[in-house]
């Protein structure tokens, strides 16, 4: 509404997702897909399910995994 770009991160865990875009008419997935900058999905098929809803376009949509890498971050001794 005051023009502050919208970006989303989408997770996996349950079936929120599914749920929620099962009850959405077209014309709301329509809007939703116009407010929405970017979406940061934790999967290739999370990122899918958001594509195949209509929910977000393939490309405002990146796939970062949860995770961490390693050879970067690793215990340390207390």
């Amino acid at each position: 509404m005051n023009g502050t770009p919208l970006f989303v991160a989408c997770g996996e865990g349950d079936d929120a997702l599914d749920n929620w875009a099962s009850h959405l008419l077209d014309s709301e997935k329509q809007a939703i897909r116009k407010l929405v900058k970017g979406v940061i999905s934790v999967s290739t098929e999370n990122k899918r399910k958001c594509l195949s809803y209509g929910l977000s376009s393939d490309g405002n949509t990146i796939v970062l995994p949860n995770c961490v890498n390693n050879e970067v971050f690793h215990p340390l001794d207390s």
